[in-house]
């Protein structure tokens, strides 16, 4: 059901100008995948312990980095699911499943991609060979693929349900964008595993530094329509 109306004000506050939110109160849906998000960031420092000496808290910050790029695209998957239930207030039974299927993928994904970045700031200590490394990027991007392709295909549900929701043409727009937002994840993932099969493992991971540029050029290209849709209407 359509949320109340709401004022020009609340959505700024809301920091959603052109989206009335059509969730309530947080559900025990969502409380569950916040949950799971505490879950898989507690399996990422899981193994961090205390440091008993200098060395070891040197040691410590050097796997920052690591922490940070995975805490990153965790809260980064956060945002969307939040962002999705805030907006559609959607949580009939096939989205019941595919929000089950995404947490299982989050809680799975928390290994290969601790074990990639700890590679990356802390090879001494991370056993793999030069012949493993296309798998371990083929892991890292099958679950990126899997994580944020189901966070589209979310999207995509709630758009065909976009009369039943009430949705005005600038919603109707931005979830347009957001899916195409998502789906450049995907794309990026499914490049990464072509380079990864192709034993071009370093290939495989430079391509996801592409992703921020390529999505400033999507997100400029969504705006304008949108203004065009506001200047039309």
């Amino acid at each position: 059901m359509p949320g109340l109306p709401k004022s020009t004000l609340d959505y700024v506050q809301q920091g959603d100008k052109f989206f009335q939110w059509r969730g309530g109160e947080v559900s025990r849906l969502e409380a569950l995948f916040d949950a799971i998000i505490a879950l898989a960031l507690t399996l990422i420092v899981v193994s961090v312990e205390v440091p008993s000496s200098f060395n070891e808290l040197l040691a410590t910050f050097r796997k920052l980095p690591a922490f940070a790029i995975c805490f990153a695209i965790l809260l980064m998957c956060w945002y969307y699911h939040f962002l999705f239930h805030r907006r559609y207030g959607l949580e009939d039974f096939p989205l019941v499943i595919m929000n089950a299927v995404l947490m299982f993928l989050v809680v799975f994904y928390v290994y290969p991609l601790k074990f990639l970045y700890k590679f990356l700031f802390d090879r001494q200590s991370t056993a793999i060979t030069a012949e493993q490394m296309p798998m371990l990027m083929c892991m890292y991007s099958g679950g990126f693929i899997a994580i944020f392709g189901t966070l589209a295909l979310m999207h995509l549900y709630a758009f065909k349900r976009r009369d039943r929701l009430g949705l005005s043409p600038n919603e109707r727009l931005l979830t347009r964008q957001k899916i195409a937002e998502l789906s450049v994840y995907v794309v990026f993932g499914v490049l990464s595993i072509v380079f990864a099969v192709l034993a071009l493992p370093a290939l495989a991971g430079l391509v996801y530094a592409f992703i921020g540029p390529v999505q400033g050029i999507n997100g400029a290209w969504w705006g304008r329509k949108l203004d065009e849709e506001e200047v039309a209407a």
